[in-house]
């Protein structure tokens, strides 16, 4: 008997203390951990311990619920798959209203064949890389007489290479971002998207009335989607020769570099962040980073160029019969482009990928003595921007180089894009200098982007979602002009680390003794709800024979002369 409590006791405590963390991500608010623990000694540990539940089975505590909570606590589950977001289900606990933390388990065993298809449509491995779901995670709050729905993002990374055989927990320190108030109604609601006819979700009772609301979010449109999406990283502008200062006369050549390369001596992980926009009272849209729907795990001593990409964009005037190249280090998969001449150009390298723009709703319902319905309708949205780059055979992310050669007459998706965002206040110009030169030469860098823009290494630069409704020929919604497309990086460990090298550089080489007039990049204006900022270079060199006394942007609606 002795000896068969002292193996159930080794068993359990081998089990509580040998587990060890395989992956980590950590958000603004939450937690995710991957920890795999040694098999029970047989068969003792079944008899003496239950271990945690392993994946596809997640576990989520959600803790800091508001002290006004009078509904359940729900969460709503989407995810990406090679034919759109799938809804994964709405889950809800019916805790005491005055516990402030509740304990949710979910399964993701539906998604996990998705999950490998996509993964393999991007050529990438699942043993270390994988999509992230998203989730809503939603309670009804009383505030001075008025409900109102109070709802968290967050996202839930899948590598199934280290999901498998791991328990998956999720901490969530609830921080309500999106607030809806909620009403009690009494036909069914015509709006557009047309409501839900019942929704599980969060629930409350509205005393002294026999009548239970709840409310719940749904995906309810693919705005737009493409398997070949690009989000431009480097952009470069030329002007015409015939306007101030007529720089498509006294250029060369461009040359454009991205190298992107990410090394750690920790246990760490990097990928896309995605971004979500709500609408606010002010008219302003709220922005909100949940985190990566891509990520990579990678271990200690890691060291990988995921991206080594060159242009050269030549100047037919100066330099005729020659086009534009476009190639990975080593003049690995060159592509010919067209020159660029007298109409000037915009130039760009831009990562490929599959990417979603999703549109989700929120709904409420109401249901007289909780069970005949009263109708629903909906009482908020948002957009959502998701990212992934394809890999090519050298295993780096897919890129390739752009050109259009009449920019003012905004006929191409790359036109359309920069003119949009220019117009709609989106961006911003950033000058460098007033004048530099005389000289024939002039290269702008993401060190000038970091030092000027007060950019962190973590998210070096922004992208825009929307270049796919460009690329598509679509219509978007203005609100997804905010959607923005990042890099992320973290190490496991505070104490470590995460090193990423970005070089994004354009260098523009010109005719002997040209100015270069207050030279400089755009940058967003919006910083993302104060996440982080996010750049975005458009590189504007303006070369001229001489500089006016004040700043010029020559990114302007088709026709300005101003």
């Amino acid at each position: 008997m002795v000896i068969t409590v002292a193996i159930a006791y080794i068993s359990v405590f081998a089990y509580v203390h040998v587990g060890h963390v395989v992956f980590r991500y950590v958000g603004n608010n939450y937690t995710i951990t991957y920890t795999r623990y040694p098999e029970l000694l047989q068969p003792f540990g079944s008899l003496f311990f239950d271990p945690p539940t392993i994946f596809p089975m997640i576990t989520v505590n959600v803790r800091n619920l508001p002290n006004n909570r009078v509904g359940t606590v729900s969460i709503y589950l989407s995810a990406p798959t090679t034919n759109g977001f799938i809804d994964l289900g709405t889950y809800a606990i019916n805790e005491s209203l005055s516990k402030h933390s509740v304990s949710l388990l979910i399964d993701l065993s539906n998604y996990v064949e998705p999950a490998i298809e996509l993964i393999k449509q991007l050529h990438n491995n699942p043993a270390n890389s994988g999509p992230s779901v998203l989730a809503f995670i939603t309670t009804i709050v009383n505030d001075s007489g008025r409900l109102y729905a109070v709802t968290d993002a967050i996202i839930i990374p899948v590598i199934l290479g280290l999901a498998e055989g791991s328990v998956v927990t999720v901490n969530v320190n609830f921080t309500p971002q999106i607030i809806s108030q909620v009403h009690i109604i009494n036909t069914t609601s015509k709006q557009d998207p047309s409501p839900p006819s019942t929704i599980q979700g969060s629930c409350t009772w509205i005393y002294p009335r026999p009548v239970k609301i709840c409310t719940t979010w749904k995906e309810t449109n693919t705005i737009a989607n493409s398997s070949n999406a690009p989000l431009p990283i480097l952009i470069t502008y030329i002007g015409p020769s015939n306007v101030y200062p007529y720089s498509a006369n006294y250029i060369d050549d461009i040359g454009m570099i991205v190298n992107i390369v990410v090394y750690t001596s920790s246990s760490s992980s990097f990928g896309f962040d995605m971004s979500l926009v709500v609408p606010t009272r002010s008219g302003k849209p709220f922005i909100e980073v949940p985190g990566p729907s891509y990520s990579w795990s990678v271990n200690s001593s890691y060291s990988q160029t995921q991206l080594a990409y060159d242009c050269g964009f030549y100047d037919s005037i100066n330099i005729p019969n020659t086009p534009s190249s476009c190639y990975y280090s080593g003049g690995k998969y060159l592509t010919q482009l067209p020159a660029f001449g007298s109409n000037g150009g915009l130039m760009a390298i831009s990562i490929y990928g599959t990417e979603y723009i999703l549109n989700y709703t929120e709904y409420e319902c109401s249901y007289l003595w909780g069970i005949i319905s009263l109708g629903c309708q909906a009482i908020n949205y948002s957009y959502l921007a998701w990212f992934a780059p394809n890999s090519v055979p050298n295993g780096q992310w897919a890129a390739g180089g752009f050109i259009d050669t009449n920019p003012a007459a905004q006929g191409t998706w790359l036109s359309k894009l920069v003119y949009t965002l220019f117009n709609s206040g989106a961006v911003k110009y950033v000058a460098l200098s007033s004048q530099v030169g005389p000289s024939d030469t002039y290269t702008i860098s993401t060190n000038n982007v970091y030092s000027s823009a007060g950019s962190s290494y973590g998210f070096a630069f922004g992208m825009p979602a929307i270049a796919i409704c460009y690329l598509l020929g679509i219509g978007c919604p203005p609100q997804t002009e905010y959607l923005i497309i990042g890099v992320y990086a973290q190490s496991s460990s505070s104490m470590t680390p995460f090193y990423q090298f970005y070089s994004l550089i354009s260098t523009t080489d010109t005719l002997p003794n040209t100015y270069f007039c207050y030279p400089g990049y755009y940058v967003y204006v919006q910083p993302l709800n104060n996440y982080y900022s996010a750049p975005m270079i458009i590189v504007e060199p303006n070369p001229a024979p001489s500089c006016l006394s004040h700043p010029i942007h020559l990114i302007r609606p088709i026709n300005s002369t101003k």
